[in-house]
């Protein structure tokens, strides 16, 4: 797995990889151990749309515009992470995640509750079996709606959140603090283009959301037009690369066009230690073929099929690839593609790709604190 992939991924997931981001020095907390993960490779995770820390709590949204907000500490006995996650669909609801201890999962019987106090004021209590347990992930999810917006209304106002389970095999609390916590709405709202709206959890406003949102993740290959499935699905499948000739579908995004002209990535190929494959499918509707991406090569200008460690940002309407030398970032191929609809003789008719920015660093010397801007460019080419 990619380090872009350890930085991105949801809490739960870094839980589960305890073992793996511990090797960054002293970090109690998820917010730390992504941090020192981020600072070890020298620059910030290529394949996340957003990862950013506001003081005590993380915001961490994938290329489809899936958000998280959350705050986790690896030593706690009880409860361990705080997560809240949101789609980028219009009006998405809220769903909290609660990443428990195995202690905590067998008291968790029948008659528990899971208590919410906000500086030591109860506003939610919720009775385990209205919980849905995911118990391959440890964790408690629960998503009602109004217990939700009772609960982020209260932690929006308060210092301290307390998750208190209570039953009769004990009881075991949960204390975190809230600083951060409105910030990190605030980014969600940022980044899901709701600022303004009255779908905004936090920046609200009186206008209305959109029908529909532009780009989302995917996660299953039923999602997939029929036109590219086969590069996913089946004995010759080019893309077959999960354990057990499975398609991975993590960090997959679909982004259309106003036009209903359509650019899909998916990954493709092996990870290896720090580089995932990406196949980039453009077309319009549900007609879509696997785009020759410009790249500047040893000979020239040229295209490539398979692009690394993908970054989507709809809002600038670029594309980056970052193909790294090693794990620290200190090395490697950062490159930048402009979106436009259009029709060429490579790419068709569609999604155009137009190559903005290459730079180049073959030395893997340690060197590089503001990450890849100070590479020297191979596209533009400056005059001489």
């Amino acid at each position: 797995m990619s380090d872009d992939g350890l930085v991105c991924k949801c809490a739960r997931e870094l839980l589960a990889m305890k073992s793996i981001l511990g090797k960054a020095s002293g970090c109690p907390t998820v917010a730390a151990c992504v941090a020192g993960v981020v600072a070890a490779m020298g620059a910030a995770p290529a394949s996340a749309s957003v990862y950013q820390q506001f003081r005590d709590w993380v915001v961490s949204c994938s290329n489809g515009l899936t958000c998280e907000a959350f705050h986790a500490e690896w030593e706690s006995p009880s409860f361990r992470s705080v997560l809240l996650r949101r789609g980028i669909e219009p009006l998405a609801p809220v769903t909290l995640e609660l990443v428990a201890t195995p202690n905590l999962l067998a008291m968790a019987g029948a008659d528990a509750t899971v208590a919410f106090l906000i500086d030591d004021a109860e506003v939610l209590s919720v009775p385990v079996k209205d919980l849905r347990l995911e118990p391959e992930h440890q964790m408690f999810v629960y998503g009602d709606v109004s217990g939700m917006t009772r609960l982020l209304s209260s932690m929006q106002d308060g210092k301290t959140m307390k998750v208190l389970m209570r039953g009769k095999g004990g009881s075991a609390a949960y204390e975190l603090p809230l600083s951060g916590f409105t910030a990190s709405l605030l980014r969600v709202d940022d980044v899901q283009g709701r600022t303004g709206r009255d779908d905004a959890l936090r920046a609200k406003g009186s206008n209305p959301p959109p029908a529909s949102a532009p780009v989302r993740d995917i996660t299953s290959l039923d999602q997939l037009p029929q036109s590219i499935r086969v590069d996913f699905d089946g004995a010759n499948a080019v893309c077959r690369t999960g354990e057990a000739g499975q398609p991975t579908v993590l960090s997959g995004f679909d982004f259309r066009f106003e036009n209903d002209n359509r650019l899909i990535g998916m990954p493709c190929g092996t990870a290896g230690a720090y580089n995932q494959p990406f196949a980039l499918y453009g077309g319009k509707g549900d007609t879509l073929k696997r785009l020759s991406i410009p790249s500047m090569l040893a000979g020239g200008p040229s295209v490539i099929s398979t692009v690394y460690n993908v970054g989507l940002d709809i809002r600038g309407r670029e594309l980056t690839a970052f193909f790294k030398g090693r794990g620290l970032g200190d090395c490697g191929i950062m490159q930048v593609w402009t979106l436009n609809e259009g029709n060429t003789d490579t790419q068709g008719p569609g999604t155009v790709l137009t190559l903005k920015e290459q730079r180049e660093k073959p030395e893997c010397d340690g060197l590089g604190e503001d990450g890849t801007r100070d590479w020297p460019m191979k596209w533009p080419i400056k005059p001489s």
